[in-house]
């Protein structure tokens, strides 16, 4: 048996057992009043604190108690591996007790972002499953949920976040996919799987859909509980840099697949935010023709070149309707509004029978729309909203490192510095972020 402390405030001890015979462990003192859980790579046996120097064993739903001595020693090997996460214990009251809390950004309200300690969460149902966060970052939608007025609902007292990457600490009995230490992102959108839209495979129009870090505890925190089928396993040599675009990159992809691109199309894609940005990388990747950026913040158009786009327009001094027909003959052949405002212009840059992707959202936006020039030039217009069986495809993206995706980390900052991130964004000197626990 080995054990050793690490910086996320666990005592990890890795041992092997066999699960059908007696079984008598010897502890070392620093780790026999600590609580525990610990999952099986290959069988359902779960063990678990219950007091302070007593572990039950749960095979199959019999429980047995076990006895834990504060002595030195190993333990009974056999072919089964396993780990043995212990909080360190703390003394109240004189008694030992476990700490298990946590810091986790908790949503307050409008404009209200909140450091707190919580409980670390422990598993509830057989489905669940335990995750020490690697890595998050702030989305657009995380704007919006903090802006006043919002322009996102959210659950007050919830734990935002719903980008991020993980690695499993612990599992329900149910889970036979995941091992403890595997590396997964995470989709944050919980789809009920039996309302109408479920059944005919839109689980994205999902009418009971809840989310990770917008309706119940994100990866704002250091610890996180997941359904086991919203987890994805990815390499751990992907580097986090890659990694944590697994979310958006999801939901950009399924916009990108409805806009059917075909070789040497030319694209617009109205604003070079980190979704824009995504949008222009994939257009590169697939073989776009012209790649058209319009975006009227200096910093990001310079993202939008290194990005791959060939031409970068500003809204504000550049004639953008001349500009892309000069580029493209005829308009793009693909206009996608990244930001959630832009259908009229959209409208005007897009060629006869060509495609448009509305993908950026903003729930105060009204627009007044030229309909008899849809109808004329028979443009088609499609909606493209969050991601729709698309991360099997991402993880592979990502593995791969085809897509330049790092130029877009600008910034690297610690949970408890997480406002500083948010500054930077909503001033326009970030483009990405990584929130470490």
């Amino acid at each position: 048996m080995r054990g050793q402390a690490d910086t996320t405030g666990f005592i990890r001890v890795e041992f092997q057992f066999q699960p059908n015979q007696a079984i008598h462990l010897q502890i070392p003192p620093d780790l026999s009043a600590c609580g525990a859980s610990v999952l099986a790579h290959r069988s359902k046996l779960r063990l678990h604190a219950d007091k302070a120097d007593y572990f039950q064993i749960a095979v199959a739903g019999v429980r047995l108690q076990l006895r834990l001595h504060a002595a030195k020693g190993d333990g009974i090997l056999s072919n089964t591996p396993f780990i043995l996460a212990c909080m360190k214990a703390r003394t109240f009251s004189g008694e030992e007790v476990m700490t298990r809390t946590m810091c986790a950004a908790v949503f307050r309200g409008p404009g209200k972002l909140s450091l707190e300690s919580r409980p670390v969460p422990e598993i509830k149902k057989d489905t669940d499953v335990l995750l020490e966060v690697e890595g998050a970052s702030i989305c657009g939608t995380d704007l919006h949920i903090l802006a006043d007025p919002p322009g996102h609902p959210a659950t007050l007292g919830s734990i935002m976040g719903h980008e991020y990457v993980a690695r499993v600490v612990d599992a329900g009995i149910a889970v036979s996919d995941l091992n403890v230490g595997d590396r997964v992102v995470v989709d944050p959108n919980i789809t009920c799987g039996n309302c109408a839209y479920c059944k005919r495979g839109m689980a994205n129009m999902c009418s009971q859909m809840t989310s990770l870090g917008i309706f119940i505890d994100g990866g704002f925190a250091e610890f996180n509980l997941a359904p086991a089928r919203s987890l994805y396993r990815i390499d751990s040599e992907t580097p986090i840099e890659q990694a944590i675009f697994a979310e958006p990159l999801s939901c950009v992809l399924n916009g990108f697949n409805q806009a059917q691109i075909q070789p040497g199309d030319h694209v617009v894609v109205l604003g070079a935010g980190p979704i824009g940005l995504l949008f222009i990388q994939l257009f590169r990747a697939s073989g776009a023709g012209r790649v058209i950026a319009v975006e009227p913040a200096p910093l990001r158009r310079r993202f939008a070149l290194a990005s791959g786009a060939d031409v970068v327009l500003d809204p504000g001094s550049d004639d953008c309707v001349a500009r892309v027909m000069e580029h493209t003959e005829i308009g793009a052949d693909i206009v996608v509004d990244a930001v959630g405002t832009l259908l009229p212009r959209a409208i005007e840059l897009v060629r006869r029978r060509g495609r448009i992707i509305l993908f950026g959202m903003n729930s105060h936006a009204q627009q007044t729309i030229a309909q008899n020039t849809i109808t004329r030039h028979e443009i088609s217009i499609l909606g493209a909203y969050i991601s729709r069986h698309t991360f099997p495809q991402v993880v592979k993206l990502l593995e791969s490192q085809v897509l330049p995706l790092p130029k877009l980390v600008t910034h690297r900052v610690s949970l408890p510095e997480i406002d500083k991130a948010f500054a930077a964004l909503r001033s326009g000197e970030a483009i990405e972020v990584i929130i470490k626990p």
